[in-house]
């Protein structure tokens, strides 16, 4: 048997690294704290109102036409369980059928979770399926393109609930 030498097993090196320490960045401390400004809205909320009341005072539904939105839902409210949505000129058709003699505002209000206006009306003339005279508008903000902008779109009505 032929032996042979072995080479010496060399020991490893072990390594510690070593951490400086670092200090803590200087933050500077506010002296005042800044309170959000609300941005001006193109249309306040108040001459959305006035705009549909105007709108509920017309001979006709020329001036309600310019407030609606392209895609209106038109639903049996409150909840909205039976409707969808149609055009604007199908909206105008629907409402021109109801087109009472005294249309009034009964009450408006701003829902501010969701960004809307809320105004229910009466003085409807009845046609089926509605069973009392009175519509409830839903308006939200849009742009020009027809996308919604809950901070600065022009309010349009996008729905219109009847009972």
């Amino acid at each position: 048997m032929l032996l042979t030498a072995c080479a010496p097993i060399a020991t490893p090196t072990i390594l510690v690294p070593t951490i400086a320490p670092v200090a803590p960045p200087i933050v500077p401390t506010p002296t005042s704290f800044a309170t959000a400004v609300p941005r001006s809205t193109p249309q306040p909320i108040e001459s959305a109102i006035e705009a549909v009341t105007r709108a509920l005072q017309a001979k006709d539904t020329s001036t309600l036409q310019l407030l609606l939105n392209d895609q209106v839902l038109l639903a049996q409210g409150p909840e909205a369980n039976v409707g969808g949505l149609i055009a604007r000129t199908d909206a105008m058709a629907w409402l021109n059928e109801r087109w009472g003699n005294h249309r009034a505002m009964v009450s408006t209000d701003y829902i501010e979770h969701f960004e809307m206006i809320e105004v229910t009306t009466s003085g409807w003339s009845i046609v089926a399926p509605m069973l009392t005279d009175r519509l409830v508008f839903h308006l939200h903000r849009y742009e020009d393109s027809g996308r919604g902008d809950a901070l600065n779109g022009a309010w349009r009505i996008d729905a219109i609930l009847y009972q």
